[in-house]
């Protein structure tokens, strides 16, 4: 057995001879270039078979993901961040709505807003700019001024500018001319009247003392222009009654004695800007609109410029963040007087209402608040919270592209 063991130790092999145990091992034979490339061969197989495990791996995964996503998209609970957030109302600045009139009409509509740490400013409007007249449907601010509610002009204003109106006044022309007679005003352009069929000068061109009926007659006639020059004789007497109110504390109490309105509220806004010497009294940026030939004038105030108008004037007012979400309210019971109330919740809660109507049927037992595809699920779900009835549905098949929500008002409305 021993010689054995020897014999096979010793014998010699093609790698060398064997050693005997407690010797030193010889060195290692280098690899031949033969056994490198198998080397690298085995290597590169390797790691394709690698690559290909990890791809399957990652494809599987994206599919899982996906289907998982899609799941967590339909079944989630709505996200209340969603919901248009109203502006605090507490130290957030004043606004006011002042309606200026003349033998019972409304012959002006100036926007008075003030801010402790901003530039105060007065925004003037031309009554026959069209709005929508919430619960009204398509019409102008004259329209919404000769309805019998004070604040239907405001609640218009509101939903296009997107801006809150604290509060609502109504100012005789009278009133405003009397503390500011004697007053000097440069009119850029005469002020021109019919009478018959001629045409007299009311009020000439240049900078002239101008009595209390003089002052009035600016403020009140239109004349041969448009009413954009009217706005800007409008305005010319707003600079002289707030310059006057920076010195004289009692005028601004004169102007409002007997005003309709919240007049105390009025009194705070109007102050304020008074004192406020980089206040600014400017028109609003509407453009004319062609009415086919028929003489009408009218003008227009797009939603976009009403918008960036608020966010570069008056931003304090900004009623809701971010864009105010489309809703249209269709009146399903036959009865009158409907869409009012409910457009005017949705708008002071920072919703734009872009049509109110009379639905196809007018027999609808319970409000239907349909939500146009599933990314206005939780715009829908907040109006039926807002609005304290009624039931969501979501349309998928045929939804609207100029709304978002769609309140049909049933007869559970009372």
């Amino acid at each position: 057995m021993t010689d054995d063991v020897d014999t096979l130790t010793d014998a010699p092999t093609e790698a060398g001879p064997r050693h005997r145990r407690g010797q030193a091992k010889p060195p290692p034979r280098p690899p031949s270039a033969r056994d490198l490339r198998r080397d690298a061969d085995r290597d590169r197989r390797a790691r394709g078979r690698r690559r290909i495990a990890w791809a399957l791996v990652g494809a599987v995964a994206l599919v899982t993901v996906s289907v998982v996503g899609s799941v967590w998209w339909l079944e989630r609970e709505p996200e209340p961040e969603a919901v248009p957030a109203a502006a605090p109302l507490a130290g957030e600045g004043e606004s006011v709505l002042v309606l200026l009139a003349h033998e019972g009409e409304t012959i002006g509509f100036a926007l008075a807003a003030a801010h402790p740490d901003a530039a105060d400013t007065v925004v003037l409007f031309p009554g026959s700019m069209s709005a929508i007249v919430p619960g009204y449907g398509s019409w102008d601010l004259a329209f919404a001024a000769g309805v019998d509610d004070a604040d239907l002009p405001a609640l218009t204003l509101t939903n296009l500018l997107g801006a809150r109106v604290d509060a609502t006044v109504v100012v005789e022309a009278a009133a405003l001319a009397g503390p500011i007679a004697g007053a000097t005003i440069n009119l850029p352009q005469p002020l021109i009247v019919a009478d018959g069929d001629d045409q007299v000068v009311a009020a000439g061109a240049g900078a002239a003392e101008r009595d209390a009926a003089a002052v009035e007659r600016i403020l009140t006639q239109q004349g041969t222009d448009d009413q954009l020059s009217w706005l800007v004789r409008q305005g010319l007497v707003w600079r002289e009654v707030l310059e006057r109110a920076a010195s004289d504390e009692s005028l601004v109490f004169d102007l409002l004695e007997g005003a309709a309105g919240d007049a105390v509220g009025a009194r705070s806004v109007l102050e304020a800007i008074a004192a406020d010497e980089a206040a600014t009294v400017t028109a609003a940026p509407v453009e004319p609109v062609d009415t086919l030939g028929t003489g009408a004038e009218r003008y227009r105030l797009q939603v976009d410029d009403a918008e960036a108008f608020v966010d570069a004037r008056i931003p304090w007012l900004d009623l809701a963040v971010g864009e105010r979400p489309r809703v249209e309210i269709l009146n399903g019971t036959g009865e009158v007087g409907i869409t009012g109330p409910i457009a005017a919740a949705l708008v002071r809660d920072g919703y734009r209402v872009v049509r109110t109507d009379n639905a196809d049927s007018t027999d609808v037992d319970v409000t239907r608040i349909v939500g146009h595809t599933i990314e206005n699920q939780t715009v829908a779900l907040s109006v039926a919270e807002l609005l304290g009835f009624g039931e969501v549905r979501i349309e998928q098949r045929q939804p609207s592209l100029i709304v978002d929500v769609t309140v049909i008002v049933g007869d559970d409305f009372s």
